[in-house]
Order: C-alpha cells, then structure tokens, then sequence
C-alpha cells in the first residue's frame, strides 16, 4: 500500500512477474506500473494478477512498451476473485510501440470511476490484439468501458466480454485507424451493454472486416450497435437492442469501390430512432433478417 507515488514501478528491458494485491491511495498514482524498454528480442511484459489492484485516485494497471523495435509481447491475466478498480484514472492502460501481440485475460471486473475501464493502443507495427473480460464498467460521462484502438497495418483485434459492460459513454469502443491496414475486428459481448453513447462502436479504416455479434441486451442512448468500414464486410448479429435517440443497429460500408456485403441479423426486439439502418457506398449486397419487432 502506498499513498503518495506508484505503488510498485517496474522499469527493465523484459518483465514477467505475479502481483499480489496492490492498493495505491495518493492522488494520481498508480497501483502498478510497469514499462519494457527492451528492443529486438526482447521488449516483453507478461503480468498476472493474483490479487485485487486498486487505485483511489489514479490509474489502476499500466503497462508500457516504449521501444519501436521491440517484439516482446504484452500479456495481462487476472484470475478470478481478483478485481482491479481505478479512482481518476483509467483501470487498465496498456500502450505498446513495439511489433508483439497483446493479450489481455481477465476473469474478474474492472471498474473505473474517472476514466475508462480498459483503454488500449498500438502503433503501426504491431501484433494482433485479443481482450477477454468479465464485468468492466466505467461510470464516468466520458468513460468508455473498453476502449482498443490500433494503428497497425496489419493487426487483427478481437474482443469478448463475457460480463456485463456498464459505461456513462460508450461501452465497446474498437478501431483500425490506418487506411492501408488489412486486419479485422470482431466483438462479442456475451452479457449486458449499458452505455451512455455507443453499445458497440467499431470502425475500420482499412480493407478489413467488422463482425459484431451482440449476445446480451444493449441499452444505449446513442446507437446500439454502430459498424463502419472501408470497403470491408459487415456482419452484425443481436438479440435486444435499444436506442434512446438514434439507431438501434447502424451498418455503413462506406468506400464506393468496396465490394464487401453488409448482413443484419436481429434475433430480438430492436427500437430506436431508426430501428435498423444499413448502407453500403459500394458494390456489395445488403441483407437484414428481423426475427422480432423493429420499431423506429
């Protein structure tokens, strides 16, 4: 327990280490920190958390790889009964520069009451991204639940939470910024979606494919669920979805030469200010299947 700097800083070229539980009290520090300096070869974070963190008034998880040519990957994994709660930070933050994956397991809840439950980003190298949760909420306005955002090329990100996502903005946020990238994003969300904005905002910026398949009931103020991409596919599959003052499912292929098709699967009731919106600029089909009512 500290109450003034981090509680346990980690600076070395690799780092593998098991936590106990860490609780930091001071305004801004953070439970863990942890940065690999590490180039070729090396460059790797691998923590498990076995134990709860908490953060009073700063970040809970940081985890940093800040050398381009590093190709260790990152690896955060919490067992369960261990949760990890930040106060005016962000519960986990994971920031790589590096051309390793990131891999992040997290069998208990994370919870953020200043910034966002889990924020993630890359560069242009890097690996694929994969993020498995239990129950994450960030319950500021501004707070996004999950937050991944990846500037690679050639990355894929997948996301599945199993737990509820509870967030005062967007709950799923998933994006590939660069137009020439070829990966693509999938999300799952197996339980609830409460947020204030988006249920679910994926956006490709390259070639690539969004699949978004919505197991749980999605209750936002914004869209329920939002996909757009570049040319790419869309495939969307939902159960209940409903939208406060925009669409309840909101598909939009936006490259005029794309040839990817956009599907629309509603297994449940959807409402919203538009129930079911798809466009596609390009060549690709449209296909929309409601098995229960829209309403919009």
């Amino acid at each position: 327990t500290a109450t003034g700097a981090d509680t346990l800083a980690i600076i070395a070229d690799s780092v593998t280490m098991t936590t106990g539980k860490l609780t930091a009290l001071g305004a801004g520090s953070t439970a863990l920190d942890v940065t690999a300096t590490g180039g070729v070869d090396s460059g790797g974070i691998d923590v498990t958390v076995d134990g709860d963190i908490l953060s009073s008034a700063g970040n809970g998880i940081v985890l940093d790889q800040n050398d381009n040519d590093a190709t260790g990957n990152v690896v955060l994994t919490s067992t369960a009964g261990n949760t990890i709660t930040s106060g005016a930070g962000d519960a986990v933050t994971i920031r790589t520069d590096g051309s390793g994956t990131i891999t992040v397991d997290l069998a208990d809840a994370v919870s953020a009451t200043g910034g966002d439950g889990i924020n993630i980003r890359d560069l242009a190298t890097g690996g694929d991204i994969g993020v498995t949760t239990a129950a994450v909420s960030a319950l500021s306005a501004a707070g996004d639940a999950i937050d991944v955002q990846s500037s690679s090329t050639t990355a894929d990100v997948t996301i599945v939470a199993d737990g509820a996502v509870d967030a005062g903005d967007d709950g799923v946020v998933v994006a590939i910024t660069a137009a020439t990238a070829t990966g693509n994003i999938s999300v799952t969300t197996n339980s609830t979606v409460n947020a204030g904005n988006n249920g679910v905002d994926a956006i490709n910026s390259g070639t690539g494919s969004i699949t978004v398949d919505a197991v749980g009931d999605i209750n936002s103020d914004d869209d329920g669920v939002a996909a757009i991409t570049s040319g790419g596919a869309i495939t969307i599959t939902a159960g209940n979805v409903t939208s406060t003052a925009e669409e309840g499912l909101d598909a939009t292929q936006g490259d005029p030469t794309g040839s990817g098709a956009i599907s629309i699967t509603a297994n449940g009731d959807v409402s919203g200010l538009r129930g079911i919106r798809a466009q596609n600029s390009g060549t690709g089909t449209i296909n929309v299947t409601a098995e229960g009512s829209v309403t919009g």
